[in-house]
């Protein structure tokens, strides 16, 4: 009989010790994830030659909310509308009601861009036109394959750079919200 004592004392310890191991206690809701303010504060190239140009967005982002967020961002970049490149910044932080900056690098090389232009429907031609001015806009050299004398009669243009992208919060809790944006922004800003 105290066997039997002895095994159901130890049975039941061990039962509360399990339960209490697996036992969560019930936190706080987690509070709805805002949207964070995502401005565009300069796009300028950082390097330019014949074939490349990379330029440089620096993001301004404001967070709302009481919580700090983990944050990565997708996006592209294009300028009336012709795509120029994009990127994906890898994962940070950004604490409660706070701003911070982020800046990335995107490269846009001229030859694939102006197959890119071709495939969509223009004649080598007319996709020269469309990129070229562009092209210099960005502070690019004279690209190879430019028929001679062409350049220096094409203007170089500046219209807004337009930022499209999404970005992805995870907040307290693991919870996650995706978030859409598109920024424009004028060059002489």
């Amino acid at each position: 009989m105290k066997a039997v004592k002895m095994t159901m004392r130890i049975g039941v310890w061990l039962l509360l010790v399990v339960i209490g191991l697996w036992w969560q206690p019930i936190g706080a809701p987690c509070e709805e994830l805002q949207p964070i303010k995502i401005e565009l504060d300069s796009c300028l190239p950082s390097f330019f030659g014949k074939e490349i140009v990379c330029l440089v967005p620096i993001f301004r982002l404001s967070n709302p909310n009481s919580q700090m967020v983990l944050a990565t961002i997708d996006y592209t970049l294009s300028r009336a509308g012709n795509l120029l490149g994009g990127g994906q910044m890898p994962s940070f932080y950004i604490p409660a009601r706070t701003s911070i900056q982020q800046r990335d690098t995107a490269v846009v090389v001229f030859m694939p861009w102006l197959i890119r232009v071709i495939s969509s429907g223009k004649s080598p031609p007319e996709a020269m036109q469309t990129i070229l001015p562009l092209w210099k806009g960005m502070g690019g050299e004279e690209p190879p394959n430019v028929p001679e004398g062409l350049w220096p009669k094409i203007p170089a243009i500046t219209p807004p750079i337009v930022a499209n992208g999404s970005m992805s919060l995870r907040g307290k809790g693991g919870k996650e919200k995706i978030f859409f944006f598109e920024i424009q922004r004028e060059e002489s800003e």
